[in-house]
Parts: C-alpha cells; structure tokens; sequence
C-alpha cells in the first residue's frame, strides 16, 4: 500500500464499527500490510512479453492482480497489525499492469482490496487507496523503484473507529516515489513488500496473481 498513515482528525458522526471500508477499498499499495514475502501463485496466463528495458527485471512484466495483503502500520505511534478480509472485498484485487518499457499502470478503481485490524486499546482501522495511477518502474535483484507520473490521483484514506464510540477519518495522497522489495515467478507469482520505512509509517506484503 503506497504512502504514510494519514493523521486522523476527529469528525463528529456516529461509529459505525470499525469493519468498515471508504468508498472503493483497496489495498495497496499499494496495496498489501505478518510479513512475511509470501509468493501467490496464479493458474492463469498473464499479459506479458520479455522486458526489452535492462532496468527492469522481465520477471515482472505482465498485468497482475492482488490477492491478499498483509503487515504493520504506524499509526498514532502504535504498530497496528493490518489484513485484508475477502469476505468484504468488491470485485477483483488490484491491478498492477506493468510494460516491458517500464511504465506502469495501478488501478485502485476497477478492484478493490481494504486492510483491517486492531490495536491493542481495541480501536479498529480500515485503510484504502483509489485511484488510477501511471508511472515508471525500475527494478532489478529484488529492489524496485515506483515513480508516479501524478501522485494527486491515488488518494489513501483511513478511518478510526475508537473504543470509546467517536470515528476519526483522513485523507492523503501517496508520495510520489517509493522503493520496495519483491520476489517474482514470471508468469506465475510475485509478491512486492513496502518498508518498513518511518516515513510511510507501513510495512507491507502484497501478493499478486497473472490476471
């Protein structure tokens, strides 16, 4: 999942429980939050070709979809374990369609994957991205670099359900560059961990599938 855990603010509404998603829920990146660099393994055939770009791994050309996410937020000084739940997810994961060139496509809006959970004083979080982004991509030996054409378009949202019965939203946008971890399967699997990194506040394990 892709940028910091926005500071909450407190908005005077009832709490609706803390299993709760925004809008079109999604990972992300940005996906996914145990951490664990877990593969996914797909049945599929993927849309992908040889990458003619000796900055990017071929491995992880093709058009991939998130299957589960998994992993740890910082949020409010706490490290809040977060997961995704199928039994809420609309459609299909996210999808990643990355191009022997090296450009990037991540779609937040045609499937959706939120991340819950819980700390330890009982407040619940939900954490979504959405958003279409272009960008680039390079990696190569288990280290890529995303870089949004327009980070202004991804928008990361997280909602509070206290203990105690107030509910607290915030919005940001991503930043427009982060460098994460991957292991990859042409054609079959990859998984892309984020952090951990004080300054996204995440640390995060997505697994994808060919779509």
């Amino acid at each position: 999942m892709r940028g910091r855990a926005p500071q909450v603010e407190e908005r005077s509404r009832q709490r609706r429980g803390w299993h709760v998603a925004i809008g079109t829920a999604a990972v992300t990146l940005a996906v996914t939050m145990g951490l664990a660099g877990v593969t996914a393994c797909g049945s599929g055939t993927p849309t992908r070709s040889a990458s003619v770009n000796p900055s990017l791994d071929a491995c992880l050309v093709g058009t991939w979809v998130s299957t589960r996410a998994s992993g740890v937020a910082e949020i409010k000084g706490v490290f809040v374990p977060l997961s995704d739940d199928p039994i809420v997810q609309q459609g299909s994961g996210v999808i990643y369609s990355i191009h022997p060139d090296g450009s990037v496509v991540e779609d937040y809006d045609t499937g959706s994957q939120s991340l819950y959970g819980k700390d330890s004083a009982g407040n619940g979080y939900s954490i979504d991205v959405t958003g279409t982004a272009k960008g680039r991509l390079v990696a190569s030996n288990g280290h890529a670099t995303f870089t949004l054409d327009d980070p202004s378009v991804l928008k990361v949202s997280i909602t509070e359900d206290r203990a105690d019965g107030v509910t607290l939203t915030a919005t940001e946008h991503p930043p427009a560059s982060e460098t994460d971890t991957y292991t990859c399967t042409a054609g079959s699997s990859l998984a892309i961990k984020s952090g951990p990194s004080s300054e996204f506040g995440f640390s995060i394990t997505t697994t994808f599938e060919p779509r």
